[in-house]
């Protein structure tokens, strides 16, 4: 009979998963708030409907919350302490003689009964998850050091498994009662350093410490369990805070935004063999990486700043499981051409027998107030990576005053150095390109595996459609294209044939998601917006659907002009 009991609360415990807001996806058609109210309801209602289904119930309903407010209105003695407030001191000009206001912190407006403490931990033992936009002055800190206290010195919630927090005041505090042993995932933004970035006027009223700092600093003496750390913003320093890190065994990810670690958190990250994901910066004012570092078990590896401390970074890294790169770029304009080669080279060097996916973008848009780079075509930017055989996955989106040109050379290049490519998507800002229609059937030709397509511009002035045994024989995989074409100036718009050439060498083309527009027209007026060959696309699928499903077979149908195609 025990038996039985236990299997049968299993299957209650799996059953109310599936209403669980957070862990499910919403209906078709149906919105998100939608989707979480009615579970939400449904929750409710079965937690009221029995004791069998309340425990279920309320677990799932009280899995996640955003914000204390609610779980604290458990307390009865829990409530918004009125105050007035002048409005000429703490209003707006525009309240000025309007009926003063009410305005308050939540406090405790009394002592808390030994029942209702009762009942307030069986809801906060259930929660799991916390995300919390931390309001400054809303909550008066009396409550959590009167919570803190009954929980004898113990974590608000004992059960926590994932905090987001986000926050903007430094000066504003925040308990560290927040941190829980069993505390596994780890999101702290910053959002005053974030928005505000280098304010001097803002660095001087900043405290030596921040609260925010000392909450992660507990985090990582506490929390030893913790499985995935994301620190966003200066303020979640210094870095003698962050350098128990290193104890937390169990780290899978990490990621540590607009603050930049020393050799030493970098020896430490290294040294944990569990160590999957990382993102860093490195800055000017960190030492130079003079020693070796070795992640065992890295796969995914984000890393922003300029060329010559990325290069630095790379030439010191061994990573034997590398299989993702993203290289975010912060440098000045006109600066670090001459070091582009070399830290590409250190790529190639490190990790071209295992990358398969690699990222090169521009962090943040500095291209205001410098010299561009004279012009350079793309191939020769990036030779370094042609060596690279194994890659899958491209995608170069490089700063904005890089100024490149684009032809069906490099078009050649790259097909001939990455056949295995499944994605290749090209955005340059500021390129001139002359690569032609048949760069298309290059990529097609020499990437069979090619699903994800996006390149700067095709030039049509020279289009003329090739025969069918110039194509692929079988019909390529490719499902998103993302392409700008346009014809010359005074031509006849032959985007009718272009189109059928599309069709014909790219017949998988998810039109929901591929943008093919042609961005100028006959006279040479600028047209952003003509999406003619869209439109043919979607209307030669449709008649081929429609004859597939009078025949039962796939089958090729176009306008009869095609025929000659």
């Amino acid at each position: 009979m025990q038996l039985r009991l236990i299997e049968n609360d299993d299957v209650l415990h799996e059953v109310f998963k599936f209403l669980d807001p957070s862990a499910t996806e919403p209906p078709p058609r149906v919105g998100a708030s939608e989707h979480e109210i009615s579970c939400r309801s449904a929750l409710a209602r079965s937690a009221r409907a029995s004791r069998v289904l309340s425990e279920h119930a309320l677990s799932v309903l009280w899995r996640k919350i955003e914000g204390m407010l609610d779980i604290f209105s458990i307390l009865p003695p829990f409530g918004k302490i009125p105050q007035e407030v002048d409005p000429a001191v703490d209003g707006d000009l525009d309240d000025i003689g309007a009926p003063p206001r009410g305005k308050g912190l939540w406090s405790f407006s009394g002592p808390i009964a030994a029942k209702d403490w009762q009942r307030y931990q069986q809801y906060a033992q259930r929660v799991r998850v916390l995300s919390l936009a931390w309001t400054p002055r809303k909550i008066d800190p009396s409550v959590f050091s009167e919570i803190s206290r009954l929980s004898n010195g113990g974590p608000l919630f004992p059960g926590l498994t994932e905090l987001d927090i986000q926050t903007y005041d430094p000066f504003e505090a925040i308990p560290s009662s927040l941190i829980s042993p069993t505390l596994r995932k780890l999101f702290v933004t910053d959002l005053g350093s974030v928005l505000d970035g280098d304010d001097d006027d803002d660095l001087g009223m900043r405290p030596p410490e921040s609260p925010l700092a000392d909450l992660v600093r507990v985090a990582f003496l506490k929390a030893r369990v913790l499985e995935e750390v994301s620190l966003t913003g200066s303020n979640v320093g210094p870095m003698e805070n962050l350098q128990p890190m290193a104890e937390c065994s169990r780290l899978r990810r990490v990621s540590v935004v607009d603050l930049a670690p020393d050799a030493r958190l970098l020896h430490g990250w290294s040294c944990i063999d569990s160590l999957g994901d990382l993102t860093l910066e490195v800055h000017d004012d960190n030492p130079v990486i003079t020693q070796p570092l070795e992640f065992a078990r890295l796969h995914c590896l984000t890393a922003r700043g300029n060329l010559k401390h990325l290069g630095d970074l790379f030439a010191q890294l061994s990573a034997p499981s590398l299989g993702y790169l993203r290289m975010e770029v912060q440098q000045l304009p006109g600066h670090g051409r001459e070091q582009l080669p070399e830290c590409l080279a250190a790529v190639s060097a490190r990790f071209g027998s295992t990358l398969r996916q690699f990222h090169l973008a521009s962090s943040g848009d500095r291209s205001g107030g410098g010299e561009r780079w004279p012009e350079q075509p793309l191939v020769d930017l990036i030779r370094p990576l042609l060596d690279m055989h194994l890659l899958q996955t491209v995608w170069i989106t490089p700063p904005r005053w890089w100024s490149i040109t684009f032809s069906d050379e490099a078009v050649h290049d790259i097909a001939v150095a990455w056949p295995r490519l499944v994605s290749l998507q090209i955005y340059l800002l500021n390129a001139c390109s002359s690569a032609t229609w048949e760069s298309l059937v290059e990529l097609a030709s020499a990437c069979p595996r090619l699903k994800t397509l996006a390149l700067p511009h095709i030039d049509l002035r020279t289009f003329v459609p090739p025969i069918a045994d110039k194509q692929p024989a079988m019909p390529h995989p490719l499902e998103v294209l993302t392409l700008d074409y346009s014809f010359g100036h005074n031509q006849v718009d032959d985007s009718h044939r272009f189109a059928q050439f599309l069709d014909r060498t790219f017949p998988n083309l998810d039109l929901e998601t591929s943008v093919v527009r042609r961005v100028d027209i006959p006279g040479g007026q600028r047209n952003p917006l003509g999406r003619e060959v869209m439109e043919l696309l979607r209307s030669f699928q449709q008649a081929r659907g429609r004859k597939a499903s009078q025949s039962g077979k796939h089958a090729m149908v176009s306008s009869p002009t095609a025929q000659t195609v």
